[in-house]
Parts: structure tokens; C-alpha cells; sequence
């Protein structure tokens, strides 16, 4: 009998040992289920944002692209613009040089130069305005002129060691700036 006591004391060992695996077991299933649970919902969280956050970047992606793509469109217009105004500047170039074969020639480059010359001017012209023009201009402002290599038509006043270029060339160039902005709203109404 001393045996069958040992048999059930340790039979119920085993039974309680049983009951007690059950329990923990139990308990580390619903642990697990737990853990599970919250690790699923966490992956989900990530997912949220990470998702939100890509939405976020790809709409700042297409918002920079757009507006690089503006940019570009206003520099290219801007180019077009410029170059519809530099050939206006070329088309007013060759108009003045076209004067140069106008009768009223004369009356123009007179017109140029009266208000600088002096008596002791000398009032220079190219060598085809020179010999087409100079001994008329000469009598128009009653001072000395000469013939010199200039880039085109117009003059250029000398006096008192001053020169005063009136070539159309110069005369372009420096109203150009404040022409450009008339010139472009005339022509970009």
C-alpha cells in the first residue's frame, strides 16, 4: 500500500501538473493572442501612416513637378517675348539705316546733331554718308565735318574734347532699356 500512495500522490502530482500546464498554456495562448493583437494593430498604425505620408509626398511631388513646370512654361514665354522684342529692335535698326538713302537724309542727321553742335564742332559721319551728305550737312549746321569709320548711319559730335556718339547704333542701345518696356506692351497686348 505504500506504493499505491506514492502511486496517487504522484498521480495527482501529474493531475495538478497537468492542470497547471493547462492553465500557463492557456495563459501564454491568450498572451500570444494578445501580443498579437497589438502587434497587428501597431502593423496597422505603420501602414496608416506610412501610407499617409507616402499620399503626402506624392502629392508634393506633383505640386514641385507642377510648379517647375510653370516656371518653365514663364521662362520660355519670357524667351519668346525677348525675342520678338529684339527683332522689333532689328527691324528699327534697319529702318534708320534704310534713311540713309532718304532725301530727307540730310534734315535727319541735322536734327541729330543742332542741338550739341557748336561753332567749333566737328560734326563726323561715315565715308558713304560723308560723300553722299557731308558737303550739305556742312552748310545745314555751319561747322566742320568729316569722314571717319563708324558702325552706321548717324554722327558723331566732337566738341571741346567731348564726343557725343549719335550713331543709330548708340542711340539704340541706350534708349533700348527704356523703349523695351513700351515696345513689349505695344506688341503683347
Amino acid at each position: 500500500m505504500h506504493l499505491k500512495g506514492i502511486e496517487n500522490i504522484v498521480s495527482r502530482i501529474l493531475g495538478d501538473a497537468e492542470i497547471s500546464a493547462g492553465e500557463i498554456k492557456a495563459q501564454a495562448d491568450a498572451k500570444v493572442e494578445q501580443m498579437l493583437a497589438e502587434a497587428n494593430a501597431k502593423a496597422e498604425q505603420v501602414y496608416a501612416q506610412g501610407l499617409k505620408s507616402a499620399k503626402a509626398e506624392v502629392e508634393n511631388v506633383l505640386l514641385r513637378g507642377k510648379s517647375m513646370a510653370d516656371l518653365e512654361g514663364r521662362k520660355a514665354l519670357l524667351a519668346a517675348r525677348q525675342t520678338v522684342v529684339d527683332e522689333a529692335f532689328e527691324e528699327a535698326e534697319k529702318a534708320l539705316e534704310a534713311k540713309r538713302k532718304d532725301k530727307d537724309y540730310v534734315k535727319l542727321l541735322s536734327k541729330l546733331a543742332k542741338p550739341v553742335v557748336e561753332k567749333d564742332s566737328v560734326v563726323v559721319l561715315d565715308k558713304a554718308d560723308f560723300d553722299a551728305v557731308g558737303a550739305a550737312l556742312k552748310t545745314e549746321l555751319g561747322c566742320a565735318v568729316e569722314a571717319a569709320s563708324l558702325p552706321s548711319g548717324g554722327v558723331v559730335v566732337k566738341s571741346g574734347g567731348i564726343e557725343l556718339n549719335l550713331t543709330f547704333a548708340a542711340l539704340l542701345r541706350q534708349y533700348r532699356e527704356e523703349l523695351e518696356q513700351a515696345v513689349a506692351s505695344v506688341l503683347f497686348q
